[in-house]
């Protein structure tokens, strides 16, 4: 990916979101676990046959203050915060539906991941995020567009890196569990009446 060809990119996402109408009923506020921070999420439809967008408007709470404003070209704007043992908080989102973004409100840093070959559509679509209690490793629910859901586990160790490390993928992937402690979590796999218990443990 260079550049250029992404601002290429995000322009035409910009120019279809400026026709957009906001749905007023859709907005949402979501404050961080330090209560420092709160996203704002709202819907926006356009025209017949075109697919919603979303929009995430990050403030500080006591001033309103907007640190960054994020239009995503897809209507569900799937989001979570993740804290570290340091103390460092980051909200994670996707600006586009094929990538995905790393954000620590605190410093205004916004790190924007998007695969070349996102291009031609083949991206792997972020869907939802459990970070471990650590906040070291990010369990991912999503797919590739058309494709069965797969769990795909993160390096968030150190979060400015781009793209992060893939610990693991899972790919016979049913629904998420909960983790079990900072390194192992559980979740299921298979179908129908072949659903099964599994785990992952993170050894490093």
């Amino acid at each position: 990916m260079t550049i250029s060809s992404y601002t290429e990119w995000r322009e035409e996402i910009l120019e279809h979101f400026a026709k957009m109408f906001l749905d007023k009923t859709s907005t949402e506020v979501h404050v961080s676990p330090s209560g420092v921070f709160s996203l704002e999420i709202s819907t926006y439809s356009g025209w017949k046959d075109s697919w919603n967008y979303s929009r995430g408007i990050l403030r500080y709470v006591a001033t309103g203050q907007v640190i960054t404003d994020i239009i995503r070209n897809y209507g569900m704007f799937w989001f979570t915060w993740v804290v570290q043992q340091t103390g460092r908080e980051f909200l994670l989102c996707g600006e586009d539906y094929q990538g995905y973004n790393v954000i620590e409100p605190a410093l205004g840093t916004n790190i924007v991941t998007f695969p070349a070959e996102a291009f031609k559509g083949h991206g792997f679509c972020w869907a939802a995020v459990h970070p471990s209690p650590d906040g070291r490793t990010l369990a991912v629910e999503g797919c590739f567009w058309a494709c069965p859901y797969e769990l795909v586990f993160f390096d968030f160790s150190e979060p400015q890196r781009s793209p992060l490390p893939e610990l693991h993928r899972v790919q016979d992937f049913e629904s998420f569990g909960r983790w079990l402690n900072s390194d192992e979590c559980s979740f299921t796999v298979g179908e129908g009446e072949n659903i099964t218990n599994s785990k992952w443990a993170r050894f490093d």
